[in-house]
């Protein structure tokens, strides 16, 4: 078998995006209807990340969910004054005790690492966004 065959053709990878948009209705709802938005249900992974590639992130490993560290991670970059070094190493130090729960643990502290790399990375771009946005509302 040749490395062509085994890579997803991206003209199947654009199709599988237009289902997953189609089939699931809480894309692009703004949360009016009461059903949880696509954001609600996947919030690991950066805020400007558009519908569907949320499905492309990881929201936990085999049985640690990682989805209620992302939210609080969330709430504390929204929170006005926050440190992001102190909100990354939260969400880190909540990850790895998840992942010890785990039935894979080693894989999930893995994971758990990429998570927070990728925050470390290019987290500065949320935490500023929520930091500006707080700003502007403490001072309405």
């Amino acid at each position: 078998m040749n490395l062509r065959s085994r890579i997803i053709p991206v003209g199947h990878l654009f199709s599988l995006i237009v289902v997953l948009v189609v089939l699931n209705p809480s894309v692009g709802n703004a949360g009016g209807e009461g059903k949880p938005t696509l954001h609600e249900l996947r919030p690991c992974g950066p805020d400007f990340l558009p519908g569907p590639l949320r499905f492309l992130l990881f929201q936990g490993c085999a049985g640690a969910d990682y989805r209620p560290i992302c939210r609080r991670h969330d709430a504390c970059y929204e929170t006005p004054g926050s440190d992001q070094l102190v909100c990354d190493r939260i969400m880190f130090e909540d990850l790895k005790l998840a992942s010890r729960t785990s039935k894979r643990p080693l894989q999930a502290m893995y994971r758990a690492r990429l998570a927070y790399f990728g925050v470390r990375s290019c987290g500065w771009i949320s935490w500023r966004a929520h930091q500006k946005a707080a700003r502007v509302s403490v001072e309405e």
